[in-house]
């Protein structure tokens, strides 16, 4: 789990900046509007302050886990009660009413994943059942040679499967069926997942019925078109970043070997 989070690092780096690049050639040709708001000079210290213990958690959590001080599953226990310090006693933003509206809504989605496990460990058996163990024999034969290959056409399923189904019921669903193949292709297991989260969450913004892209016309009151024209360009970019990701695996599993020396 740790080398997971670790992994997605560079990844994640490399969304950013290529987000960035469509930001800066876009604000050359002067297609960004120009922001409004204003900063005062006294107000640095405290924004600055409060960004670098939101920055602190994600460290908190990688050098607890890394020292040994608790396990990748206790992190997730621990770094709730600080974030819930952080907003009662520093932030001051986090209300009991507030609290418990998000321990509700955790709840909830706790409940609805333990029941996608459940009913994964169903179609996993029907499907060793029916078979499924020769069809993976046929698609290691065909691409043995050509494990990029591989990758790129499942980052074609991937994009298409995000469409319809969020990212951690398609994770879910998909890496159990894949995983075995891509084992015996040789392919690096943090590599694979990293190709497979970056995409899946890719499609949660791929039209025609992306979910965030409803989300996002609702909030802004705009149509599917408008909202397009203007993120087109950072989809391509996203895209061009997987792909990299595909012919580079150390870009995704480096910073992990490399801190597991």
């Amino acid at each position: 789990m740790l080398d997971l989070f670790i992994g997605g690092i560079v990844p994640g780096l490399l969304l950013g900046v290529a987000c960035v690049l469509v930001v800066f050639w876009r604000g050359r040709r002067g297609d960004m509007p120009i922001s409004t708001i204003v900063v005062k000079k006294a107000e640095v210290p405290r924004l600055v302050r409060d960004g670098l213990l939101v920055l602190s958690l994600p460290g908190f959590i990688v050098l607890g886990t890394m020292s040994g001080a608790f396990t990748p599953t206790e992190a997730g226990g621990i770094a709730v009660v600080y974030a819930a310090f952080l907003g009662t006693f520093v932030f001051k933003s986090l209300t009991f009413p507030g609290f418990m509206k998000a321990a509700r809504s955790s709840a909830r989605l706790t409940a609805g994943l333990f029941l996608l496990i459940a009913a994964v460990e169903v179609v996993n058996y029907v499907l060793i059942l029916a078979g499924v163990g020769e069809g993976t024999a046929v698609i290691v034969s065909f691409f043995k040679e050509y494990p990029n290959t591989f990758l790129l056409v499942c980052v074609v399923a991937f994009l298409v499967i995000g469409l319809a189904l969020d990212a951690g019921p398609a994770l879910l669903l998909l890496a159990p069926v894949l995983l075995p193949i891509t084992r015996s292709m040789g392919i690096d297991d943090i590599h694979f997942s990293m190709v497979m989260i970056v995409s899946v969450t890719l499609g949660l913004i791929s039209p025609p019925v992306g979910i965030c892209l409803f989300v996002a016309c609702k909030i802004g009151n705009i149509t599917m078109r408008m909202l397009w024209s203007e993120l087109a360009l950072f989809f391509y970019a996203e895209i061009a970043v997987i792909v990299v990701m595909v012919y580079f695996p150390v870009l995704s599993n480096g910073l992990p070997r490399l801190l597991r020396g």
